[in-house]
């Protein structure tokens, strides 16, 4: 994997480049970037400083961003297909329209981020936080969500999602068994 500094992905950037599959970004400081509609597919993201950063229509699909920092990031209609957020720093986050598809984002902080519209199909929320979050039309099927919260989430519907008792319900009661 090839490893760029920042400078050398912002200024490829700048020139018109959006391909930067399978890249080491690992460490990297992109804080309150634009990177619109690149394609990181594949890319190592570990413990970046992506915060205020503008990733709207990127694609993130294979990408590893393990304790990556992205609060308030513009993730507006971006691939994160089989993406893994472990740990990831997500709060207050912009991700309007998402795809988070067999995606694995255990122990993410989510905390009042917009997820509307979002898909979180097949994917591992086990552990993730997404208190005080926007939920409306998400699409929950077949996720796992031990010891996921979603405490004062608005618009989660998860009528048709397997609960464990270990799940914190919007209203901030724990499921029951026979939910």
């Amino acid at each position: 994997m090839k490893k760029l500094s920042s400078r050398e992905l912002l200024s490829a950037y700048e020139r018109g480049e959006r391909d930067f599959r399978f890249l080491d970004l690992s460490y990297m400081d992109l804080f309150d970037c634009n990177l619109q509609d690149a394609d990181f597919s594949g890319c190592d993201f570990r413990h970046a400083y992506l915060a205020y950063s503008n990733l709207s229509r990127a694609i993130l699909s294979q990408a590893d961003l393990s304790h990556a920092e992205l609060t308030c990031a513009q993730l507006s209609s971006t691939k994160l297909i089989h993406a893994t957020l472990y740990k990831t720093q997500l709060l207050r986050s912009q991700c309007y329209a998402s795809t988070f598809e067999r995606a694995n984002l255990s122990y993410a902080a989510l905390q009042m981020a917009d997820l509307r519209n979002v898909s979180f199909q097949d994917a591992n929320l086990s552990h993730a936080d997404l208190s005080h979050a926007n939920l409306l039309d998400t699409q929950l099927n077949g996720t796992q969500l031990e010891y996921c919260t979603f405490a004062r989430s608005k618009g989660a519907d998860l009528r048709e999602v397997q609960l464990t008792p270990t799940t914190i319900l919007p209203n901030g009661y724990r499921a029951s068994s026979e939910a």
